[in-house]
């Protein structure tokens, strides 16, 4: 790459960068009825107790988000990590060469999360951007995210945009190991979203899938809910199916890892083990929430992240 086009490259990332932003502090300026529309349990529902058996959902296409605005992560109640990319004042880049070292948390648990070598760090270009291969993130295991002795109920939300590549199998999220846990993946042009826990309150693997392009921005949310005995997913604002037989998750103390797989997950053909399968891509925002939303309160964070 020439110097002309490599400082062309670099224009255009920090311009898209900056639209995105702008976008978002009009929306969160706007104030519509949207904003004041969740009440019903602070974003919770409570349903009849699991009863049927795990099993997989179909793959399925989705609609787009309507235009609406929302709810930021930290309006909603349960809120345990929040990452914002077009927050500029949580990327630090401590050796000012375009590498992310730490993104801060903005939630008020205020966890720890870095890459955890300098050949690790993700680019700082139109948010963080994962090179596929050896870029990670890792997040300190907590209470509030997987060292609960259990847990009835969580959602996790992630922007991201996709790469040229949507075929192989790229882990945006993950957290817990072989045993118990939950991830979100790419693989075969599908965004697949599982939980498990194969010892105590058995049940799982459980995931559901939606179909996804290459170069393409998607608000992909999961929803862990013991409660209501399912696992559930929702693709760009519309739901993408739900499994039932779904219990506790209890105590998981396998590494969590941003844009790779760090330790060992779970996948819908087995358990994996050892580090890898990076995401080559770009994460936009990051919101985990210690329990169940309902679909209100899903509704206006999605439309938000957006």
């Amino acid at each position: 790459m020439t110097g002309d086009t490599a400082f062309l490259k670099a224009a255009l990332d920090t311009w898209r960068l900056n639209v995105w932003r702008g976008r978002k502090a009009a929306r969160r300026a706007a104030g519509t009825v949207a904003d004041r529309a969740v009440t019903l349990n602070d974003g919770r529902d409570s349903i009849a107790s699991p009863t049927a058996s795990p099993t997989v959902s179909p793959t399925v296409s989705v609609a787009v988000l309507p235009a609406v605005t929302g709810l930021a992560p930290d309006k909603i109640a349960g809120l345990t990590l929040w990452l914002d990319a077009s927050d500029a004042a949580t990327l630090v880049d401590s050796d000012g060469d375009g590498f992310l070292n730490t993104w801060r948390d903005k939630s008020a648990t205020g966890h720890i999360v870095r890459a955890p070598s300098t050949d690790q760090q993700p680019k700082l270009a139109d948010g963080v951007t994962f090179d596929g291969s050896n870029d990670v993130l890792e997040i300190a295991d907590a209470a509030d995210l997987n060292l609960a002795a259990s847990s009835v109920g969580k959602t996790l939300t992630l922007v991201f945009s996709t790469g040229k590549d949507v075929a192989r199998r790229q882990v945006l999220y993950e957290q817990g190991g072989s045993q118990r846990g939950l991830n979100l993946y790419i693989e075969q042009s599908a965004v697949h979203l599982g939980g498990w826990n194969l010892a105590e309150t058995r049940w799982g693997p459980s995931s559901v899938s939606g179909r996804i392009a290459a170069n393409t921005t998607y608000v992909a949310s999961l929803t862990f809910d013991a409660v209501a005995g399912k696992l559930s997913g929702r693709l760009n604002g519309a739901s993408i199916g739900s499994v039932s037989g779904v219990g506790l998750l209890h105590e998981h103390s396998g590494d969590i890892g941003l844009g790779r797989m760090v330790g060992d997950s779970y996948f819908k053909d087995g358990p994996v083990r050892g580090d890898g399968l990076g995401f080559a891509g770009t994460l936009r925002e990051v919101a985990f929430f210690g329990w169940a939303l309902n679909s209100s309160a899903q509704t206006s964070l999605e439309a938000h992240l957006v």
